[in-house]
């Protein structure tokens, strides 16, 4: 049974990490509750008590950290006796390597990007047909679509400006494509201004009703408080105009 110390944000992180297996996060508690009970140096038996699970586990769980680099050990006898990694911290390491997987990624997707775009090119969208969606969820990844099928202008007016990795990146693709961008915001981070001001993003501040994006006067989303809204393609609607009272109005950063 795990007992609440210090640590306790070490094992969440550690879960978050989707890296770790949870046997392998029970070892390791096990090993930190060893630790502080002065046991440096302990054998895969008072691991597997300690951890509440057997010993055949403990031993596969060890090894895996091995391979991690979190656990060092020696043989004694007929017995390995286990620790804690002293040498090194493991965990730049362990990033390098996701980062190895992401840069190889990177190079698999842009080539299929490529491969993508010889087989389907790019005409208009949704084939011209009007389209509204009510959406709960998958907010970022509905903006980041409105952004990558830009061809001219996007306005934005948003309480807070984002911070979303998934939208950051499909403003920099729209940016890349020479697409003209506004933004209307209550509350922005200095550093991401600076950043957007930089990339040729204009940007306000100013006070409005609600959260919404027009692309191209046709395309575009409203987003609700709770998070939930309606997308609409190829629809002519006010919200242009809206933007544009919004923008007279607002403070220029």
């Amino acid at each position: 049974m795990r007992i609440p110390y210090q640590e306790k944000d070490f094992f969440s992180l550690l879960e978050e990490s989707g890296y770790f297996d949870s046997l392998e996060i029970d070892i390791l508690d096990a090993m930190l509750s060893l630790k502080k009970d002065g046991k440096r140096e302990v054998t895969a038996n008072e691991i597997s008590k300690e951890a509440e699970m057997s010993v055949t586990n403990a031993y596969k769980y060890l090894y895996s950290l091995k391979g991690k680099g979190l656990i060092e050990f020696k043989t004694s006898g007929k017995n390995k006796i286990f620790w804690l990694a002293e040498s090194s911290n493991p965990f730049p390491r362990l990033f390098s390597g996701i980062g190895k997987e992401f840069l190889r990624k990177r190079k698999l997707f842009e080539r299929l990007e490529n491969l993508y775009r010889g087989y389907i090119p790019v005409k208009d969208v949704w084939r011209g047909e009007k389209i509204k969606e009510s959406f709960d969820e998958g907010f970022p990844e509905r903006i980041a679509y409105l952004f990558d099928i830009a061809k001219d202008e996007i306005l934005i007016f948003t309480k807070q400006f984002y911070d979303d990795y998934i939208i950051l990146d499909a403003i920099k693709r729209a940016v890349s494509r020479g697409v003209k961008m506004r933004i209307i915001t209550e509350i922005a981070d200095q550093e991401l201004i600076h950043k957007m001001k930089t990339a040729g993003v204009n940007l306000k501040i100013g006070f409005g009703h609600g959260q919404g994006v027009i692309v191209d006067s046709r395309h575009g989303l409203n987003l609700n408080m709770n998070g939930s809204g309606e997308m609409f393609l190829n629809y002519n609607t006010e919200y242009k105009s809206k933007f544009e009272e919004l923008w007279e109005n607002a403070d220029s950063l």
